[in-house]
């Protein structure tokens, strides 16, 4: 009677094992009431069983939250963050609960990879049914000319979504590829090349990076006969994109170029981010201000409004502004019919601009700045979509007067990892993340370089291509998201029991 219940809870984890990706599409609501129904069953087990098998990652995880613990009852803000930092032990939970559903089911990581691709599958025909035709399977509108959200709706997370599943995927792929049919086997390779062509057409400048590195790694992976081919199409897929599609390349390379643009003569180093320039610099302040043990972890948005926080930057010179389409949040996805100014043309403030279609209402946009100049360039050429707040192109300022502008650059998050570590757990907790981060970059270059010398010694190509993962998710330069969110925290955290499942395992 026993034994067939514990059958009975075992099956009913791996149901909501493999609903798990779903669930991350379904919301953060979603994805937690799967996340916590599967760590409480494996808690009911461990106290049948009376056993309990730990090995080094839970002592790595609970230093950590027991620091982060102490780091938000001794913070400012601890009325705010501590009790949402408690229950941050519910991931080590989960990473053990997966675990245990994958060391204990022979078959699983084939029929997850399974279901794994169907599941996928959805997502990204949907997500190109969004691209082509506008809107997707739901209805939901694309947000934006340069972006896609597919089943996320209103949330721009499609190409972070898909790029956080591509090691799984990818891994699966490769460890489960003798299993699959002759059909299946190309299928799978259709889906992964598919899934990384989706991410660069969502926009988001980060998971196309990110997923560049995933795919290098699985590249690596692969056998040499199929490596050229892989790569040719790969390339040949960005250069494609990247040439016919302006407003892809104008999301990923012009305007990164734009808002990233390191000039030695800045007297502030954090000009050289146009976009983030304010956020960051108001995350360095707070770092400042504690150094050694932050403001606590999760408090940048009540920490960034402190007026002794406060940025004050000075611009010397400023010699060109974004050319910004400014209406109220509710508008969204208005289309523009006919520009009224070109590259060359004065700008000055009341002047019309543009034409755009209001819900089959044609409205006069007139420019609404003090700043006059020369339209030097569009982002845009033709009829697209468009969102208030989004920037149609930049003009070279008539008037280079020196301006002072304060802000207290605050946002929910910093929008960089690296930043977002500093100021809120301080010096000693980002030493702890950069630590573990150094020991997965040297393990990448220690097994590339057993690759070259000793191509003999086998690596199981999961592990490689989550270690792959973990450095690109973690590289501290690249624009990130929350590093204490709960969405990203929940599907990130479901890479580690693959990792952990996979070392010391010998790929067939």
């Amino acid at each position: 009677m026993i034994i067939k219940k514990m059958l009975n809870i075992q099956s009913l984890s791996i149901v909501l094992f493999i609903f798990f990706p779903a669930g991350l599409v379904a919301g953060p609501f979603v994805a937690e009431l799967l996340m916590n129904l599967i760590s409480i069953l494996y808690l009911y087990t461990l106290i049948k069983k009376r056993k309990v098998e730990i090995n080094f990652f839970f002592y790595i995880f609970i230093f950590f939250y027991i620091y982060i613990l102490i780091n938000s009852y001794i913070s400012d803000y601890s009325d705010k963050i501590f009790w949402k930092n408690f229950f941050y032990f519910r991931y080590v939970i989960f990473v053990y609960a997966v675990l245990n559903i994958l060391n204990c089911n022979k078959n699983i990581l084939l029929v997850f990879y399974k279901c794994l691709t169907v599941f996928l599958f959805i997502v990204v025909i949907d997500g190109y049914i969004q691209y082509f035709f506008g809107s997707n399977i739901l209805g939901f509108e694309k947000y934006r000319s340069d972006r896609i959200s597919g089943l996320f709706y209103d949330r721009l997370i499609l190409g972070s979504f898909l790029t956080r599943l591509l090691p799984l995927l990818a891994g699966l792929y490769l460890i489960n590829q003798k299993k699959l049919s002759s059909i299946g086997k190309y299928a799978g390779l259709v889906l992964i090349f598919s899934t990384f062509v989706l991410i660069i057409l969502s926009g988001e400048r980060t998971a196309f990076l990110m997923s560049l590195v995933i795919m290098g790694a699985f590249i690596f992976c692969m056998k040499f006969k199929y490596k050229v081919y892989f790569i040719f199409i790969l390339i040949s897929s960005v250069l494609i994109i990247f040439t016919f599609n302006k407003n892809i390349s104008n999301r990923i390379v012009k305007q990164t170029i734009d808002q990233v643009n390191f000039k030695f003569d800045n007297d502030n180093f954090f000009k050289n981010f146009y976009y983030y320039s304010l956020t960051y610099e108001t995350a360095y302040n707070g770092f400042l201000e504690k150094k050694i043990v932050g403001q606590g972890a999760g408090s940048f948005k009540y920490f960034c409004s402190q007026p002794h926080l406060e940025v004050s930057i000075q611009y010397k010179k400023q010699p060109s502004e974004y050319l910004i389409f400014e209406l109220t949040s509710k508008d969204r996805n208005l289309k523009i019919i006919k520009f009224h100014k070109k590259v060359g043309d004065k700008i000055r403030n009341g002047d019309l601009l543009l034409i755009y279609d209001d819900n089959k209402i044609l409205r006069n946009y007139y420019y609404n700045n003090n700043l006059s100049g020369t339209i030097t360039s569009l982002f845009q050429v033709g009829d697209f979509f468009v969102n208030p707040g989004a920037p149609l192109g930049t003009l070279e300022l008539d008037n280079h007067e020196p301006q002072q502008i304060k802000n207290n650059g605050c946002t929910t998050h910093p929008h960089n990892f690296t930043l977002q570590l500093l100021s809120e757990i301080g010096i000693i907790g980002f030493v702890y993340i950069i630590v573990i981060y150094i020991y997965f970059v040297f393990k990448l270059i220690k097994i590339c370089i057993f690759r070259v010398f000793k191509p003999k010694m086998i690596h199981n190509p999961l592990e490689i291509i989550i270690i792959a993962s973990f450095v690109a998710i973690l590289f501290p330069l690249f624009p990130n998201g929350n590093f204490f969110n709960n969405w990203i925290s929940m599907i990130s955290y479901f890479l580690v029991p693959f990792y952990l499942y996979s070392l010391g395992k010998k790929h067939d």
